[in-house]
């Protein structure tokens, strides 16, 4: 916070205090420095924050940007927000306009539920299954492992244990995020690298928060302690089924 305070925000602060200028601004509801900085330290190092972009147009691109940080995050919010102007009477108007990554994902989507055949770049897509597509065409050599992701998230989604959804990155990777409900993050997410390679990363502030009772079981089937967003370095049957255990954790 120190750091984020004399450098990153220090003209905007102009030689005062981040929670003097928050008071200021807000005039009601701040709580003391102590535990202004207690939180704000705590948000920035779990990433556990809300960024608000107002522009007056929003490209392609920065839309599934924003779909993928908030698709590979777990407390991440980006508010994406485009505004018009008008004139009208002689006054003028401005009509702010949320878009939403996952709209643009929807219409992506043929009639019928059968997804469009066009690139998947970008893309956030509702369920497992076409997870289990990309797993089917992997080089056999990552077949071992990869089948055991894909019987995992079968198992997940039967026991209704979290939101599952599918991300499509444009390093030709696909991401599985079992989310926990309602709305909250994941306690890891899976890899299908662009090379078919499997990776499994794992959230501990997620952990934490929902199944603090399971990451020594995590972490010692994983090979190592649980990180924020690192990787396992192992991946096998007994790890998957410690990390079902968390999430039934979670649930409970």
């Amino acid at each position: 916070m120190a750091l984020l305070s004399a450098v990153v925000l220090a003209v905007q602060l102009a030689g005062r205090s981040l929670h003097d200028v928050v008071r200021e601004a807000a005039q009601a509801g701040v709580p003391d420095a102590t535990a202004f900085h207690t939180t704000l330290d705590s948000a920035l190092a779990d990433g556990a924050m809300r960024i608000v972009l107002v522009l007056d147009r929003a490209p392609q691109d920065l839309i599934r940007l924003v779909g993928y940080l908030e698709a590979v995050t777990h407390g991440l919010v980006i508010d994406l927000i485009t505004v018009a102007s008008y004139e009208l009477g002689g006054g003028r108007f401005v009509v702010p306009q949320r878009v939403e990554p996952e709209r643009i994902v929807r219409e992506a989507i043929e009639p019928g539920g059968t997804p469009a055949p066009a690139t998947r770049s970008g893309e956030l897509v509702d369920g497992h299954e076409l997870f289990l597509e990309r797993i089917a065409t992997a080089p056999a050599r990552h077949r071992p492992v990869l089948d055991l992701f894909a019987a995992w998230a079968v198992r997940l989604s039967d026991a209704r244990l979290a939101d599952i959804r599918t991300f499509f990155g444009k390093n030709g990777d696909a991401v599985l995020l079992p989310r926990l409900r309602p709305g909250q993050g994941g306690l890891v997410s899976l890899y299908v690298r662009a090379d078919g390679r499997p990776a499994l990363q794992w959230w501990r502030s997620v952990f934490e928060k929902h199944a603090p009772g399971s990451i020594s079981a995590v972490g010692a089937a994983g090979g190592t302690e649980i990180g924020r967003g690192t990787l396992a370095p192992v991946v096998d049957q007994a790890l998957l089924d410690e990390v079902f255990a968390a999430y039934v954790e979670a649930a409970g």
